[in-house]
């Protein structure tokens, strides 16, 4: 069970959210859609304030009740990961393009990955991110840029095909993600991508 900033996302975060949506084997209308509790709701928050304190834009527009914000980030045509701060870059969120980006639905899926456990495993690839990982940490902008990033689908992490499935992301921005509070601590790090596409 795993933390982001002192928020509890595995009970009753987004997995246990996750598992409920995918567990509502009889009565679907009864199921908990998978971006409706608190804390995935609180963690968008922070998501959404970090973009537009960091990356000079809103993602969505303002004044949207909690939920409805919840709803529309996991709804949005851009995919978003969210990963912790931890040195492993742990996933702690993806909404529902970002799964679809990674061939699969639900997000307990991906829960155990890490990111880098996600890119694509060429040297060439893995050092870039690494690279724009360490330009975060230093950057005073807290953001940054990537043309491109190479990954692949959560099928092939254990898999001896890796490099035969590649999941090319564009206009890639990273941005940190801060607690509540001025001056808050950063928790984790946001990673949008605008485009994507799959080859094999």
């Amino acid at each position: 069970q795993r933390e982001l900033g002192g928020l509890d996302l595995q009970g009753p975060g987004q997995a246990s959210a996750q598992e409920e949506w995918r567990g509502g084997q009889g009565d679907e209308e009864d199921a908990a859609p998978p971006w409706a509790d608190e804390v995935t709701s609180l963690l968008v928050g922070l998501v959404l304030m970090s973009a537009k304190t960091y990356l000079k834009q809103e993602l969505l527009q303002e004044g949207l009740p909690e939920e409805e914000r919840a709803q529309r980030v996991w709804d949005a045509p851009w995919a978003l990961i969210v990963v912790d701060d931890s040195r492993r870059g742990c996933l702690e969120y993806a909404n529902k393009q970002a799964l679809e980006m990674l061939g699969v639905s639900d997000f307990v899926d991906v829960y155990d990955l890490a990111m880098y456990d996600l890119i694509k495993p060429v040297s060439e690839q893995q050092q870039e991110w690494l690279w724009v990982q360490a330009e975060l940490e230093e950057k005073p902008e807290r953001c940054a840029r990537m043309a491109q990033l190479h990954m692949i689908p959560v099928s092939s992490t254990s898999t001896a095909n890796q490099a035969d499935v590649e999941v090319v992301a564009r206009d890639v921005q990273l941005f940190c993600v801060d607690a509540l509070g001025e001056g808050g601590q950063s928790v984790g790090t946001a990673i949008l991508i605008r485009d994507w596409s799959r080859s094999q």
